[in-house]
């Protein structure tokens, strides 16, 4: 149902009971306050199922809605020119439309796109947003690519690395979402950051913030001891040394001493913001793939491990956070190159709100399923109407 009431504590929904929900890979999940979206990934246990005009299998043609407050999961049914670049795409969720950039279909690596797509979550109708001469190498958008971050910040969504499959950059493009124009951001510093891809970005004051990444197909994984920054007002990059986690030891003798940590290399990780921190969560290193939970405070640069590490190990997997401070994890690899998974692992990154836990032990004593589409019902037994918004 809801998802733990305890901060920093993870709960985990295999959901293998839900028909059709195939454990995956290289997907991305978008979330506000009352649903969470999936769109995509691949699963290499479908390259021989026969496809037709709806599949793209070994790819996921699917979105995946998830009910936030009832833990109910809905496949719906999308429409129009539906992206088929399906794998390490970039998603943005902006009030009722989900925005799909890049990714790679069928052949990996060859199967590219550079076109934005735009799903309205009204009709589920795909359209190409911006829909450029593909041949044209004079305009300021990024090459087709896969494995790229994106964040947005206003009425700008910004892209950043990626590779071709051959070729990886540490490029960064802008593109403005109310003229719907590219912009190729030079760079004024001679230090560029090594070309990547499988990292992440966050925006903070004007700067984005670069964390781990890897290149080619070798154990390559790049270090958070240090992140890289890109100063969007003067476009320098600057590589930046954090501020390692500080731990006390205490030995047999009752003698106390400190060491420090940092975070292992990582690429193929997830990334969410919520206020002045970053939550970094597991990922694929050059020792096998990770669990822990790291926390990065942007105003002091200091990370601090999270002592609850997630129950299923992923990379390739995608998290998404809700304004209420609700972090969700869903699907990845959690055996190299072998095994997926479709859990979703939920972990409240603060005490929630007094009126959320009173809220969710109304959800308890209701039959929610019997309540859920009569909304005047939940009015009148005294349900709040913007909380009974969250479940009709």
């Amino acid at each position: 149902m809801f998802s733990p009431l305890c901060p920093l504590r993870i709960d985990v929904k295999t959901d293998h009971n839900v028909d059709g929900l195939v454990d995956r890979s290289g997907h991305r999940i978008v979330a506000n306050d009352k649903y969470l979206y999936c769109w995509g990934g691949y699963n290499p246990q479908y390259w021989h199922v026969e496809n037709n005009e709806d599949t793209e299998y070994p790819l996921m043609k699917e979105l995946w809605r998830y009910q936030i407050w009832t833990g109910e999961w809905k496949l719906l049914e999308t429409h129009g020119e539906v992206p088929t670049e399906l794998a390490s795409h970039t998603v943005i969720l902006i009030p009722g439309h989900i925005l799909h950039f890049g990714g790679t279909g069928v052949p990996f690596g060859q199967a590219n796109t550079r076109c934005l797509y735009d799903l309205d979550l009204n009709t589920l109708k795909w359209k190409r947003a911006c829909d450029p001469n593909e041949e044209d190498e004079s305009i300021n958008l990024p090459r087709g690519k896969y494995g790229h971050s994106m964040v947005r910040h206003g009425n700008y969504l910004y892209v950043m690395g990626g590779t071709c499959g051959f070729v990886y950059d540490s490029d960064v493009h802008q593109l403005n979402l109310k003229t719907m124009e590219w912009k190729d951001i030079p760079v004024n510093s001679d230090y560029k950051p090594e070309a990547r891809y499988r990292h992440e970005i966050i925006y903070y004051k004007g700067k984005l913030l670069m964390f781990g990444g890897g290149a080619g197909v070798s154990n390559t994984a790049f270090p958070l001891s240090k992140i890289d920054v890109f100063d969007l007002n003067t476009q320098v990059w600057e590589s930046v040394i954090t501020v390692p986690h500080q731990q006390n030891i205490i030995d047999n003798n009752s003698e106390i001493s400190t060491i420090s940590k940092y975070p292992g290399n990582r690429r193929c990780h997830s990334c969410v913001r919520f206020e002045d921190d970053v939550f970094v969560c597991g990922g694929l290193s050059p020792s096998g793939i990770l669990k822990d939970v790291w926390k990065f405070h942007l105003p002091t640069l200091q990370w601090t491990e999270i002592n609850v590490p997630l129950p299923k190990p992923v990379y390739f997997h995608s998290a998404a956070t809700t304004n209420h401070g609700c972090m969700y994890i869903f699907g990845g690899v959690t055996r190299i190159d072998d095994e997926r998974t479709n859990a979703l692992q939920i972990m409240w990154l603060h005490l929630p709100q007094l009126k959320l836990l009173a809220f969710n032990a109304v959800l308890k004593c209701l039959n929610i399923t019997r309540y859920k589409h009569n909304k005047e019902t939940l009015l009148h037994i005294g349900i709040p109407n913007h909380f009974v918004d969250l479940i009709v």
